[in-house]
């Protein structure tokens, strides 16, 4: 679904075609229960670690002032009308400025920025994106068997 590569042909059919990607990329609890197909994209941003990584800890470390985050947001068949950028794991949401490129599709990944002041202690950065349809990245996605639309807040 997200990057079609070497198609060479289209055959248009007057019914729903049910091939093996319509009956294996569907939204179901359990192995036997009732499928529901997957047919778009769930809006998504994602965020450019700033910093410099310690691993052992899984921490980012960042110097003391201002840093620029950058990121990048999608949701498929619609566009993005805002990204926000949290410091403090979600209590508060600041506006990022997204990058509009008049060559680029509504449908292409959105690059977005955000200037923090980053100051001294611990703190869980996050970001979450809004498509033209009003869908907010959820800060949590509800499970399911195969996986898809796993799109919470990075």
């Amino acid at each position: 679904m997200a990057s079609v590569k070497w198609l060479a042909r289209i055959e248009v059919v007057d019914f729903n075609f049910n091939g093996p990607q319509q009956q294996s990329y569907t939204f179901r609890q359990s192995s036997t229960s009732p499928r529901t197909e997957v047919t778009e994209i769930s809006v998504r941003s994602l965020m450019v670690p700033p910093g410099i990584p310690t691993f052992l800890k899984r921490h980012r470390l960042v110097t003391v002032g201002t840093v620029e985050i950058t990121g990048r947001a999608w949701a498929g068949s619609k566009a993005i009308t805002k990204v926000e950028f949290s410091s403090d794991n979600g209590a508060t949401w600041k506006d990022a400025t997204i990058e509009k490129d008049s060559t680029l599709s509504k449908y292409a990944w959105t690059g977005w920025s955000v200037s923090w002041d980053a100051k001294e202690g611990d703190c869980v950065l996050r970001c979450r994106a809004t498509d033209d349809a009003g869908n907010v990245q959820p800060e949590e996605c509800e499970w399911n068997y195969g996986g898809y639309a796993v799109n919470p807040w990075q």
